[in-house]
């Protein structure tokens, strides 16, 4: 049943796409036994969810993923982040995409 809900009754089934916040900034996702289960907001609001896709670009993911203590475990310790996810990839080799346009 995934992606659908149980609204209109039994036996009939109704589509249902992901919850997209405008004008919010999450500062981390949660996590409970390895799995993301929702994020919390800058200000502390805690939105729980059944999948979490981090959308913030090539600098803003890995940021909120580092701060979320999913990372490379020795640099999250050295930052004082707890270590929920050792994935040493994260952060590594990023870069902006930067654009230049001329007149």
């Amino acid at each position: 049943n995934r992606g659908f809900e149980h609204a209109a009754g039994p036996g009939i089934m109704e589509p249902r796409g992901p919850a997209v916040l405008g004008d919010s900034t999450v500062e981390r996702v949660l996590v409970e036994n390895g799995r993301a289960v929702g994020v919390e907001l800058v200000g502390g609001e805690r939105i729980a969810a059944g999948e979490v896709v981090p959308c913030a670009g090539a600098v803003g993911t890995p940021r909120i993923l580092l701060r979320s203590g999913i990372g490379p475990a020795d640099a999250l310790r050295a930052a004082g982040i707890d270590v929920r996810l050792d994935l040493p990839d994260v952060g590594r080799g990023w870069s902006d995409h930067p654009a230049v346009f001329l007149p």
